[in-house]
């Protein structure tokens, strides 16, 4: 519990000074005390609901009385199919005692995850909670009309532990045309861009890893590889890398990865950007088709090939996140080195809306929606028995002083895409400290000069909606270099125009002037 009051007390500092000092920010300061922040929330500060005076609370009345059933759709990796049912049976145990609730859990594998949810959206699919940010943008949700706004007045009830963690701003971030729409999940909210090396091949080639300062310089490694090491693949490198890459590029989304409209991180004054006409961009298009030439990206990367499936690989493109060394073990079958490429990403309001919990406009029972998700937020028993699996069966404690896991049958899920991370048993010796770790890379972090900004698409979701098919054609060939962007990318550009990029970008100006003149 000192973890969570020392994650609240943060992002408060993060928040408050980014508001207080805007893009010249310098780095977070000592944590200062959040007390009158947090009551101003629960009181019902922000513009999104207002609480009434006097609260029903669960010693009032049964807040549970009526049994309920809830679709919990999650993005999922092959491992957590691994003694699932018996696990869900157990997990249900634990709601029906304390909320009354059973869930019935929808896995969805990540290669099929956004396109699935846009169909369950537009088919009007039964559907409650699920995970809102990464390969499910919430401002495209929200536009959608697919996500239910959540009122305070709801989560204050349903939800009391949970809403005790974050500063305001932190919900001014998940809050769309003065309402709430997300639940924030506790977790890193700072991204170092790394480069991931097969340690097994930089020890056997004698490579320093510690030189790679840039994308390009990963050319005479994965030159080693392609020479020396038929069966491995130089690179993993897939058709969404763009969505990470833009913690390498300083580039604060406003809606999406692929929606145009940025914020670079150290912009004094705010400016809608496209990012498809950046240099950077146009330099990245020409290093991925410099590898893909040289045969170190995989010819079916962009159209859902992944090289760690089938070939084990030698660098990989992710952010960094403290004490995943055996994760990564378990998943490829060997350790990586994560190498630091360019400077630690702005705390910003995509990074928060990156993973978060949604609940769907046609729940017909939000508040139940939300004790589940105050749940998976503030039960250590619940959230490690999904992401573990059974003591005893799927997993056992190698050390009980530390609390490291050590798997027994392989279940496993990814923590970010549930619920507090902070609360997660560490899987090696690692990730002892993680907290600690985290609470020092958020700390690193300056706020980007639209933190707390989130942009209402409602205006332009017609020409979003275009836009975003314009990109699912170009940007997978274009990102793995599988296509010659040289040739295509004019086309790219004028079909963007044509789609209303320049309708999005005005009206993502207009909003964020009118932002600033009344913070």
């Amino acid at each position: 519990m000192k973890m969570k009051k020392l994650m609240a007390l943060l992002l408060a500092v993060c928040t408050i000074t980014g508001s207080l000092a805007g893009c010249g920010q310098e780095e977070t300061s000592v944590p200062q005390d959040t007390s009158e922040k947090k009551e101003n929330i629960t009181e019902g500060s922000t513009d999104s609901a207002s609480s009434s005076e006097t609260e029903t609370t669960p010693e009032e009345v049964n807040l549970y009385e009526e049994e309920v059933n809830l679709i919990w759709v999650q993005p999922t990796i092959e491992s957590i199919e691994v003694n699932l049912n018996a696990i869900m049976e157990e997990i249900n145990k634990i709601t029906k005692e304390k909320i009354n609730t059973t869930i019935t859990l929808l896995p969805i594998p990540f290669a099929e995850y956004e396109q699935r949810l846009r169909m369950m959206y537009t088919a009007g699919e039964a559907w409650d909670v699920t995970h809102g940010g990464f390969c499910n943008p919430l401002a495209t949700g929200v536009s959608m009309g697919a996500f239910a706004p959540i009122p305070l007045e709801t989560l204050n009830t349903y939800a009391p532990e949970y809403m005790t963690h974050f500063d305001e701003s932190v919900w001014e971030a998940v809050t769309f045309n003065g309402e709430i729409y997300a639940t924030p999940i506790e977790q890193q909210w700072s991204n170092q861009f790394c480069a991931f090396f097969n340690e097994d091949l930089i020890e056997k080639y004698g490579f320093d890893y510690t030189k790679v300062k840039t994308l390009d310089d990963l050319d005479e490694f994965m030159a080693i590889v392609k020479e020396n090491e038929p069966d491995i693949v130089p690179i993993k490198l897939e058709a969404n890398s763009l969505s990470l890459m833009c913690n390498y590029f300083g580039w604060d989304p406003l809606v999406a990865h692929n929606v145009p409209g940025i914020v670079y991180d150290t912009a004094e004054t705010p400016t809608a950007v496209n990012q498809f006409e950046t240099d950077e961009f146009k330099s990245l298009l020409e290093t991925t088709r410099r590898w893909y030439q040289a045969g170190y990206i995989p010819e079916d990367a962009a159209t859902g090939g992944t090289s760690s499936s089938e070939k084990d690989f030698a660098v990989h493109l992710a952010v960094y996140v403290p004490g995943r060394r055996e994760t990564y073990k378990n998943l490829y079958g060997f350790y990586l080195k994560e190498q630091p490429i360019g400077e630690i990403s702005a705390l910003k309001t995509s990074k928060i809306q990156e993973h978060t919990q949604v609940i769907s406009s046609n729940c017909e029972n939000i508040e139940r929606a939300v004790a589940f998700i105050n749940l998976l937020n503030t039960d250590q028993e619940l959230l490690n028995l999904y992401l573990y699996g059974i003591l005893g069966t799927d997993w056992e404690f190698a050390d009980t002083e530390t609390n490291v896991v050590k798997s027994i049958s392989g279940h496993y899920a990814y923590d970010f895409f549930v619920g507090n991370t902070l609360n997660t048993y560490p899987n090696d010796p690692s990730a002892i400290g993680f907290g600690e770790e985290v609470l020092e890379l958020n700390a690193k972090s300056k706020a980007s000069p639209i933190l707390g900004f989130t942009f209402n698409a409602e205006p332009v979701s017609a020409q979003i909606a275009q836009c975003i098919a314009i990109t699912d054609e170009y940007l997978p060939g274009f990102v793995t270099g599988t296509v010659d962007a040289s040739a295509e990318y004019d086309d790219f550009i004028n079909n963007l125009k044509k789609a209303g990029m320049d309708d999005i970008l005005a009206e993502m100006q207009k909003q964020i002037d009118e932002w600033l003149a009344n913070r």
